[in-house]
Order: structure tokens, then C-alpha cells, then sequence
């Protein structure tokens, strides 16, 4: 095959590799030259051993990132669910001063505070029509006045969390407003 005994490569044949026609020689390896056999055996062999070092994540790995979500999960759900239940308290909180405004301008006009000498309730839906207040349908909280000439308290009561602890809000004429049973730190 070749001279000189040996393998049939022994001998100093050259390839051109990619540019073979090209009258200038090849770009990618420098002009004119051409690659040995053996350089092209090199070059494979370096190509599989970089392939075939690029591996995945092992199990333990993705086990551990998922066991870190949980614990950081863990975490935040009860965070994120009290900061919930605070923007439903804001829901009692802005009714509430919307009651005591339109009493005091109820009050101005006829000298007593709505309803005089009785308590009125209202649900989502309905409404404190003679002070001007809609409860829109969506309304958490259920909505009571209690008044008489000179004071008047309103009260909104809801469960917003699903335990047992009911949120109790309430404001009086002096613009007080005070939370008796919190269900948001509960």
C-alpha cells in the first residue's frame, strides 16, 4: 500500500479539507495549507472528548433545587396569604369612612344620625339609601348601623380567611375607627 512497510497513512499524504477548489486555498486553516491525516484524526478525537464531557444535572441536583423551592414556598404562602387578608380589611376600612361622612352630613341636615333609634343591616347588593352608601354585590363584609340623635356606631363583620375568627370592624361619630377581632394576624 505504502512505502516504506507501515500502515497505508505512513507516508505524508496531505488532505485539503473544505476548500479543495478553491485557487487560493483554504480560509480556515491558513492559505495553501492542508491538513495531515493524523491532524484530522487529532481534531476528532478532541471533538468527541468535548462532546462527551457536556453531561445534564444529576438526580441529586434536581432534588435539591426542588426541595429548596419548597422550603422557600413554605415560606411565603402564609406571608402572601396575611397580606391577602389585609387587602380584604381595606374592602370594611373605606365603607366604613364613607358611613361616617355621609352620617355626618345626614346628621347636619336632620339633626340626628341615620337610623334614629334603631339598626339597619345591609349585605352585598344592598344599600344605606336615606346616607347615600351602595354595598356593591361583591362586598365581603355584611354592613349594620346603630344610631340615636347624638352618636351612631357602624360595624362590618366578615370571615375572610375560612377559619374560625370573624373580622370585626367598626367606626362611631367621632371618626374612630378601631378593629375589634382581627382576622388577618388570627
Amino acid at each position: 500500500m505504502g512505502t516504506g512497510g507501515g500502515s497505508p497513512f505512513s507516508f505524508k499524504k496531505r488532505l485539503k479539507v473544505g476548500c479543495r477548489d478553491s485557487p487560493r486555498g483554504c480560509p480556515a486553516t491558513g492559505q495553501g495549507q492542508a491538513l495531515s491525516l493524523q491532524d484530522v484524526r487529532k481534531v476528532k478525537i478532541m471533538l468527541d472528548k468535548v462532546l462527551k464531557s457536556k453531561k445534564g444535572f444529576t438526580l441529586i441536583e434536581l432534588m435539591i433545587v426542588v426541595v429548596i423551592i419548597g422550603i422557600l414556598a413554605a415560606m411565603a404562602i402564609p406571608v402572601f396569604m396575611q397580606a391577602t387578608s389585609k387587602a380584604k380589611q381595606s374592602e370594611a376600612k373605606k365603607i366604613l369612612k364613607q358611613i361616617y361622612v355621609c352620617e355626618s352630613a345626614y346628621r347636619q341636615d336632620n339633626d340626628v344620625y341615620y337610623p334614629y333609634g334603631q339598626t339597619v343591616s345591609a349585605l352585598g347588593g344592598e344599600n344605606f339609601a336615606d346616607i347615600w352608601v351602595d354595598i356593591m354585590p361583591s362586598a365581603r363584609y355584611t354592613y349594620s348601623i346603630t344610631a340615636d340623635s347624638n352618636s351612631f356606631t357602624a360595624t362590618a363583620t366578615a370571615n375572610i380567611d375560612d377559619d374560625d375568627v370573624v373580622d370585626t370592624w367598626g367606626i362611631d361619630q367621632t371618626g374612630n375607627l378601631s378593629c375589634t377581632s382581627n382576622d388577618a394576624t388570627s
